[in-house]
Formats: structure tokens, sequence, C-alpha cells
């Protein structure tokens, strides 16, 4: 397989063109199997994205470019060697982000003479989870010639925003906690024109916007961060929360969960039941009330494992799925 880094124009969250990149994975093969893109998980440093040479990139190459599929993996807005903010689970303006990719990778098999397959497949880990159910939502709400979702997996990921996602890192239990709702409330103010101090107390309604640059590691992120999530949010927010009242990053939350809509083509939700950063919650409630609507979803257990694990193992019961689909 040859791999590349592709640039290409997309739309940022205020709808004004933005630079993104990619990696494209195209397999020495006369005949491509199918499409696979590929949304990776939370990351704080734009250097840690597929399209730079990173164990990721190679990792998620070897398993589906090497094995015949045409892959697509954006490093999404933020990351990658373009500039700018990533906007951490802003549905629309992520999914618009991988389309776009997907639009460039086809120009790119275009003039290396690569024949574009009529299968799409949409993989997603962590954060790439909710990355891949928004993309297989907006293509199936508004169709894109050659990007016809033939199925969607996704590995622990957060889908429930509003009612699942956000209480459960709020609570705490695990280290990522911290880093989901700093990210989620600086990049949410960013976009919906929000004061950070109308949430978070002082010194954090500042520090979010520096920690959040790209530049600084999980490491640096977590340090300068508050073991216990509930320190960063005001008083006053927190006790209008617990009681039900609504804000402005409610709506948020609620407006970007992907959790509640009726997909066509196959989705398959895996988890693991040690999972403390995405509760399995996340996975099985979303399946049922999917499933409950007619749509063609199941979640599945991949065992008694912890997060970065449950999304590991799940690459080649994935694979096995997808190869099954692409004959």
């Amino acid at each position: 397989m040859t791999l590349y880094r592709i640039g290409y124009w997309t739309r940022d969250p205020a709808d004004q063109p933005a630079q993104a990149t990619a990696l494209v994975g195209v397999p020495a093969v006369e005949r491509v199997r199918g499409v696979v893109a590929y949304m990776h998980g939370t990351r704080t440093d734009r250097r840690l994205a597929p399209s730079v040479p990173t164990l990721e990139g190679k990792l998620v190459g070897a398993t589906f470019a090497g094995a015949q599929y045409l892959l697509v993996a954006p490093d999404y807005l933020g990351f990658g060697t373009r500039p700018g903010p990533h906007p951490f689970l802003h549905a629309n303006s992520t999914a618009e982000t991988v389309i776009d990719a997907l639009r460039a990778a086809h120009q790119l098999a275009d003039l290396l003479g690569v024949a574009w397959p009529e299968k799409l497949f949409l993989l997603g880990a962590s954060q790439g989870g909710h990355v891949a159910l928004a993309t297989h939502r907006a293509l199936e709400r508004e169709p894109v010639p050659d990007l016809a979702v033939r199925a969607t997996a996704a590995a622990a990921g957060p889908y429930d925003l509003a009612a699942i996602s956000f209480p459960v890192a709020l609570r705490g239990g695990a280290n990522s906690h911290r880093v989901y709702l700093g990210y989620l409330v600086d990049t949410y103010a960013r976009i919906y024109g929000r004061s950070r101090s109308s949430v978070l107390r002082s010194p954090y309604d500042e520090r979010v916007e520096v920690l959040f640059d790209g530049y600084h590691d999980d490491d640096a992120v977590n340090a300068g961060l508050p073991d216990r999530p509930r320190l960063m949010f005001r008083d006053d927010f927190l006790a209008a929360y617990d009681a039900g009242r609504g804000s402005w990053l409610r709506d948020a939350l609620a407006a970007n969960s992907v959790h509640d809509w009726v997909p066509r083509s196959p989705l398959r939700l895996y988890y693991g039941t040690n999972d403390q950063d995405v509760p399995p919650r996340e996975a099985i409630e979303t399946a049922r009330r999917m499933s409950a609507l007619g749509a063609p979803v199941e979640a599945v257990c991949v065992g008694a494992l912890e997060h970065e694990e449950s999304a590991l193992s799940a690459l080649g019961p994935i694979r096995t799925w997808f190869d099954a689909l692409s004959r």
C-alpha cells in the first residue's frame, strides 16, 4: 500500500472556508474492495493525527489498506498540518470535514487511476465513534454521489452527550473526564458565542483556552485541571444543572448528540464492560433506542475491557464484518 497526506478545503463551524488534512491509504491491488473512512479518538495535541507519521496511522493503514480497502482517515479541523481550533464533539462540522475528506480522496483516486469502490464503510473509535454516527446521519439526510454508506461501526464512543456523556463525566472516575468536560465547554463557548465564565469558575474559565490550543498533550491538560471535575464549574451552574434547569450548555449538548435518529444502513456499536471513560450504556441504550424505531442497529460487547482496549479489540471483528459486507 501507499500512504498519502492530502490537504483539502472544508467548512468550519461558522460556515467559513477552512483547510484540513487527511491520511489516504491506497492498496497495491487491481480491485479495491471498498472505502473505509476511519475517525480517530480524542486528542489534544495537533501533531497526534493520522496523516502525521504515528503508530495509529500505520496500524489502521495496515488493518484496512493492507486488506484491499482504500483508507481515508481525516485529521479533523485543528489537527495535522493545518491551523485553527478543533471543534470537539461538534457534530455537523466534524461530519462535513469527513465528507469533504472523502471527496478529496475520490479526486486523488481519479488522479492515480484507481476506480472508486461502490461500498463505503465508516469506522470510529472513542470521539471518532461520535463523528462516525454524525457522518452517517449527514450522508443519509443529504446524499452525496459515490458516498452511500454501506455500514458503520463505532467503538467506545459517546453518543447521548446530554443524558449520559456529560453527567457521567461530571461525576468523575477517570482522568479523561476532566479533559472531556474542559474540551466541551471551550469548544461550545467558542462556537455558540457564549462566555466560558458563565459555566466555569476562575481560573479554569481562562485556562481552558490555553490548554486546548492544540499544543498541549494529555499530560499537560490533565495537570492543568482539577482531579474532581465538578471543581471546574461555578456553584450556580452546578445548582441549576443538578436541579434539571436549562442552560446554553445543556442545549449545546442536546444539539450535538447523535443517538436519536434512524439509520437505514447497518450500524454496530462496540463496547467493553470495564470502560470507565465512556460507559457501556452509550452503546446499549443508543442501540436499544434506534432498534425500537426499526433501525438495523446492534450493540456488540467485546469483553471485560477498558476504554482503549475496547477500541483496539473491536478492530478485528469490525474488519471481519466489513469483509463479509464487501463480498
